[in-house]
């Protein structure tokens, strides 16, 4: 015996010690950036943690052992990190650094940072080393590959290898890439990059997927890298550089002359006719090679879809044809014409070279550059000599392929050099000549285009355009990915210079409309008035670049800001100012008096400019003043896109938010690039972040067109907007664009900007610089900016770990009083309730959201307040949070805020949890009103019987009989189930009985031999000393005597005694004898065994004591078992709701007897 105790204490020990030493399982990961390396482990919870570095020896400890591989993570810090080593009691980190670096650590939820910190003066020989360019990275997906574009901007060497899933691109050229930004934008494909210089080399690294081909090769200037979806058979990496064959060409013996009406010739006969016209052709142009095609060209498809357009610009989007009709003119060669166009020896190559192609049908077109390839498509189908157009334009063009097509003409033109381009385009009748020279690819009128955040299915690229054409999808050769086109009937339209966007990129053309898509579900559209370009999710185009090229140069009269290109503007602030504010009095006064000039019913346009002077200046209430009397007197100016684009400009200024986000949404406003900038305002207004984010990116460019009484209100608003969406990088740009400038802005809007520059900061992980901002923003006087920064130094302080949680609650306190009534204020309670839930202090929890709720009804706050006060109240009383706080407080919490019970079971299962606790704690009073409360006010049928016969047995236990037959009564219904019918009435025969209505208790039970029946009927049998029938009731409830060598169960017993009392008492001596002949073996193992012989057993009858018989049986009432079974059963709640549900639906039918 003494063997197995110890036994079963060492087990148990084990067994309480085995999750101390358990290992968690941490994922490590690692990040290297320009000036410091990054790891970061991954715990599943908070941990303990210190870390110091001594030497060239950084070491982690944590207060849990913890399991992890850290090759990844050093795979990823190759300029930091050598080697990392965990100890032998799992809890300590050895990490073996490859300089002196200093150490900077913080936790980040769970997970918990760990940098180490290039020293300044290396970090800044670093930056300084050659100036090192940043380099942009694009990702890009596709139907069966997913793609990474490194924008290089001139030749580089590189080199591909791969280690498992890791794969490793090693640049010759040293560089700077973003890859905090990178990794945001990667979803599949690609994972956990890095990139890291090693002296004059870029060395990026990144995670494919096991098993996944890979593709590389140069496109230009630019490097691709492709990762196919799914297993492969081969693993190993592709080098598409030198297997990537030219195009096949199209001979000009394989055309077939039954294709076509007339057989395709290089050249005509010799028309002598027409020798003038050459001659003067060449005056003009010294070289020039034309091929004739006479071809039938289908009709093209047309759409007849209609929406909403952007404004156009008139004079760009119909420009005239400059097509030649003198019939003199349509044929374009002569036949000595190949022979003059071969250049001279003292021709230099930087004459023109023209092409012409001769169609016997309108045929639309499109030409543009991508990489060192012009391409010409054309919208009809036609087999063109290739080798002879290069042979006779051999001065400029290297090479001229068709790429085979079954719906175009596409042909890619190889230039001697990448700054010959197509100059000038002519369509002369059906005839198409191209100019190449060396010039920028531009076209004589630029398609406007713009962003319409309004599309059907979400942003949109639209372009306003009337003429026809043809649209044209085909896949590069060279890279692989697709281009679609939209070739145009009208020459010189097209694109001025290269666009690039996050999921596409605009190439620039001579005419019409070419598209390069890193995502396969963007798609090309040509609506009845536009050319329009989306997806099925809309467009991402909230951060537009430039790209930087070639021809950029020769974009004179172009409005280029860092953010793009300045679209159509209805606003026009700085030509409105008329002046300083110093001159503000005598100007509005100048104003006016032309307004008094004008008769009644004239002064609309005076009054307009008037307004337009007060908006320009910034006053908001002003110019809406001024344009209420124009709307109220004169509809028509009323009605004018001029006075709404003022009119929700000006209520955006007087933070209106939903009247300026209607007035502005006019679809007469569409198509105007400002207005895109005033809708973000309006939205982030209406706290629409997603509208405010689209819009903002829409309208960025147009920020720098305005003048310091508007611009920093809008700046405010826009960086705002980009650091609640975590645009990271957008914020980053913005801050440094304007932070030279910010001082001429005055004090108060210094204070204002220095705020959301500190919570950059902290996006940033930059806490030093961080808190620094708050600390200015909060001692600038401005009390916005107070109160905002020190709720942001709070924040930063919590995650920083440096204030306790008590303090931070205090100053949230005292900061909820210090600003009132506006999004801010539900800010700081949101955050307060949040404060008071991690230190389990519900009430205050509660209380705070109720404020949200009671003082702003109608914001959608109040119901997200609202939420999660029901889901606190959820967690409390269903998933068993206050078993954790007294029964009392467990019940003053549920009084205040009895409002959130939940209706249905889930209501149920609350009172009854809280009336348990009770009733544990003999609160049998309160646990009687929660249960009461309930069955006034909150149930019906079924559900508020069965909760009333609770309530019933509960006023039983309290002894007050009356009250449970009041109860009983208030909870009637006709139609419950039998077991609830078979509980009510139990429940009454012991009410009744309590009230000395003995038969009428035992009338209620006729009928009923259930155990629960037997028990209560026998102890009012007992009690009212009808000894015989008690005695028959006892025998039923006893049962069968058990088999030899078994002993009687403590309840068995009992009963067994009470048998015994009963005959004792009625003088059933025989009776009394066969019980103990029955019984008596096996009673003798009980705790009873002296007592039931001093009752059964003959010898010792003589002396029978009914008073201290009683005194022994005093525990054997029926009365308490009767009570003791429906108190288990109908209050207890048990462990959980679902459990609760299962035990009453086993016990759905009604009990038999034992």
């Amino acid at each position: 015996m003494p063997f197995f105790r110890f036994f079963a204490i060492v087990v148990l020990i084990i067994a309480v010690q085995l999750p101390a030493i358990a290992q968690e399982g941490v994922r490590v990961r690692g990040g290297g950036h320009l000036e410091f390396g990054r790891i970061v482990f991954d715990w599943t919870s908070p941990v303990g943690y210190n870390a110091e570095i001594n030497g060239r020896t950084l070491t982690i400890r944590f207060e849990r052992p913890l399991k992890a591989n850290f090759s990844q993570a050093i795979q990823t810090l190759p300029g930091y990190v050598s080697g990392a080593r965990l100890s032998n009691d799992n809890r300590m980190v050895t990490v073996s650094l490859k300089d002196d670096f200093d150490l900077r650590t913080f936790k980040n939820g769970a997970s918990i940072v760990v940098d180490v910190v290039r020293r300044k003066g290396a970090a800044r020989a670093l930056e300084a080393n050659s100036s090192i360019p940043s380099l942009r990275v694009r990702k890009g997906q596709h139907n069966n590959y997913d793609r990474l574009v490194f924008d290089w901007t001139r030749p580089v060497e590189f080199k591909v290898s791969r280690d498992g899933i890791r794969v490793t691109v090693r640049f010759n050229r040293p560089a700077r890439i973003d890859v905090l930004a990178l990794r945001a934008n990667l979803k599949r494909g690609f994972s956990n990059p890095s990139a890291s210089i090693k002296g004059t080399k870029l060395i990026f690294s990144v995670d494919v997927g096991k098993g996944n081909r890979l593709r590389h090769f140069r496109s230009g200037t630019k490097v691709v890298l492709d990762v196919f979806r799914g297993p492969q058979d081969k693993t190993a990496v592709v080098d598409v550089r030198d297997k990537v064959k030219a195009a096949p060409l199209v001979p000009a013996a394989s055309a077939s002359p039954r294709s076509l009406d007339k057989p395709i010739r290089l050249l005509e006969k010799r028309d002598e006719k027409k020798a003038q016209d050459t001659r003067k052709r060449r005056e003009r142009n010294k070289k020039k090679v034309v091929v004739t095609q006479k071809a039938n060209v289908p009709q093209s498809e047309k759409q007849n879809q209609s929406d909403a357009l952007l404004k156009p610009d008139t004079a760009a989007s119909t420009p005239k044809s400059s097509a030649t009709k003198d019939g003199k003119e349509t044929t374009l060669q002569k036949a000595n014409l190949a022979s003059k166009n071969r250049p001279e020896p003292d021709e230099t190559p930087s004459d023109p070279v023209t092409l012409g192609f001769e169609w016997n049908q309108e045929v639309s077109m499109a030409t543009f550059r991508r990489n060192k390839h012009v391409w010409i498509v054309f919208g009809a189908r036609s087999p063109v000599k290739t080798a002879e157009l290069q042979k006779q334009s051999s001065t400029l063009i290297n090479r001229i392929d068709q790429i085979p097509s079954g719906q175009a003409t596409i042909l890619r033109i190889q230039t001697k050099d990448e700054s010959i381009n197509v100059s000038k385009v002519k369509l002369d009748d059906k005839n198409w000549e191209f100019e190449f020279s060396k010039s920028p690819m531009q076209p004589r009128a630029p398609i406007p285009f713009g962003i319409n955040i309004a599309g059907s299915s979400g942003p949109e690229l639209r372009m306003p355009l009337q003429a026809a054409g043809r649209l044209i999808q085909f896949q590069d050769p060279d890279i692989g990915d697709t281009i679609q086109v939209f070739a145009i009937t009208e020459p010189g339209l097209g694109i001025d210079s290269e666009r690039a966007y996050p999921e596409f990129q605009i190439l620039a053309s001579s005419q019409g409309v070419a598209i390069e898509t890193l995502n396969d579900d963007l798609e090309l559209k040509k609506l009845e008035n536009a050319i329009v370009f989306s997806g099925p999710k809309g467009l991402y185009v909230s951060e537009i670049v430039s790209v930087p090229s070639k021809m950029d140069a020769a974009g004179e009269g172009r409005s280029t800001v860092p953010f793009g290109v300045v679209g159509s503007q209805i606003l026009q602030p700085i030509k409105w100012q008329r002046g300083s504010l110093d001159k503000l009095t005598e100007t509005r006064q100048e104003l006016m008096a032309e307004i008094v000039k004008q008769r009644p019913n004239q002064r609309a346009k005076s009054r307009i400019e008037l307004a337009r002077y007060n908006f320009s200046h910034g006053l908001a209430q002003e110019t809406l003043g001024i344009l209420s009397i124009v709307g109220l007197t004169n509809l028509e100016v009323a009605s004018s896109e001029d006075y709404i684009a003022l009119k929700g400009a000006a209520l955006v200024l007087a933070e209106r938010g939903p009247e300026a986000q209607k007035a502005l949404s006019d679809p007469k406003l569409d198509g105007f690039q400002d207005i895109a900038l005033w809708r973000g305002a309006a939205a982030d207004l209406n706290g629409d972040q997603k509208a405010a984010m689209n819009n903002f990116g829409a309208g960025d460019p147009s920020l720098f067109g305005y003048p310091n009484s508007l611009k920093p209100k809008l700046l405010l608003r826009r960086l705002k907007v980009a650091l609640d969406a975590e645009q990271i990088e957008l914020a980053k740009q913005w801050r440094d664009q304007i932070v030279e400038e910010i001082e001429t802005y005055g004090p108060t809007y210094k204070a204002r900007f220095d705020n959301l520059f500190g919570r950059l900061y902290r996006m940033e992980l930059d806490f030093d610089n961080a808190v620094l901002s708050f600390q200015m923003a909060k001692g600038s006087g401005d009390q916005y900016s107070t109160v905002r920064a020190e709720f942001n130094l709070i924040d930063t302080k919590l995650q920083q770990e440096t204030i306790e949680l008590e303090e931070a609650i205090q100053r949230f306190e005292r900061l909820r009083y210090a600003w009132r009534g506006d999004a801010f204020e539900r800010k700081v309670l949101n955050r307060l309730g949040e404060l008071y839930l991690a230190e389990s202090d519900y009430r205050n929890a509660l209380n705070t959201l109720k404020v949200i709720v009671a003082y702003f009804p109608k914001h959608p706050d109040a119901k997200n307040a609202a939420d999660r006060m029901r889901a606190v109240f959820r967690r409390l009383y269903l998933e068993g949070e206050a078993d954790n706080i007294s029964p009392l407080k467990a019940l003053a919490l549920y009084d205040e805020f009895r409002e959130l019970t939940p209706a249905g079971p889930d209501s149920n299962f609350i009172i009854q949890k809280l009336a348990e606790r009770l009733i544990d704690v003999d609160l049998l009073d309160k646990a009687s009103d929660v249960l009461g409360h309930q069955v006034k006010f909150r149930l019906r049928g079924e559900e508020k019987a069965a909760a009333g016969t609770k309530l019933a047995l509960l006023r039983l236990i309290a002894r007050d009989p009356q009250g449970a037959l009041g109860a009983l009564r208030d909870s009637f219904y006709p139609n419950v189930s039998l077991e609830i019918e078979n509980d009510r009435r139990r429940i009454r025969a012991k009410a009744e009985f309590e009230l000395g209505k003995a038969n009428d208790a035992i009338a209620l039970l006729a009928g009923d031999v259930s155990r629960e029946a037997d028990l209560l009927r026998s102890a009012i049998y007992f009690r009212e000393k009808n000894w015989a029938e008690a005695g028959k009731v006892y025998q039923r409830l006893v049962g069968d005597p058990p088999l030899d060598g078994i002993s009687m169960d403590d309840e068995s017993g009992r009963t067994v005694l009470q048998w015994a009392v009963a005959l004792k008492l009625n003088k059933d001596e025989d009776a009394l004898r066969q019980l103990f002949e029955l019984y008596g073996p096996a009673m003798r193992a009980s705790p009873l065994a002296a007592t039931f012989d001093y009752i059964a057993k003959p010898s010792e009858g003589a002396g029978f004591d009914i008073g201290s018989i009683q005194k022994q049986i005093a525990d054997v009432d029926q009365f308490q078992a009767f009570m003791k079974n429906y108190r288990e059963r109908l209050l207890k709640s048990g462990k959980s709701k679902n459990e609760q549900t299962g035990s009453q639906s086993a016990r759905s039918d009604p009990p038999t007897s034992g």
